[in-house]
């Protein structure tokens, strides 16, 4: 009975260190902010998205959800860019050369 006890006890005591916190989450802090973290993930999301009209030369739907990334990531941090990146997506939007959308979709994606 007792190597059974014993055996209980070591199988709890290793359960127990297993299942220990990280000290990240026993004191409750992070060094990287979620926010910034969920902004620069987007950023990049928009960025790589405009990489890719850059080589397909796709504009129409593939810019689909670009104009709400430039004004709910980037406008909220930099005004100035958003602004940019608004007048270059107007233009894109509008143009049917595939060279242009091109031109413009790498600018745009170069200012990120």
């Amino acid at each position: 009975m007792s190597k059974n006890f014993l055996f209980v006890l070591m199988l709890g005591s290793l359960a127990a260190i297993g299942c220990g916190s990280s000290p990240e989450s026993a004191t409750g802090t992070s060094d990287v902010d979620p926010a910034k973290a969920q902004m620069s993930a987007s950023t990049a999301e928009l960025k790589q998205k405009l990489q890719e009209i850059a080589v397909t030369g796709a504009g129409g739907s593939s810019t689909m959800g670009v104009k709400e990334t430039i004004e709910q990531i980037v406008r909220p941090t930099n005004a100035k860019l958003a602004g940019d990146l608004s007048k270059d997506l107007a233009v894109l939007s509008r143009s049917s050369d595939t060279i242009e959308i091109k031109t413009l979709a790498a600018r745009m994606a170069s200012k990120l």
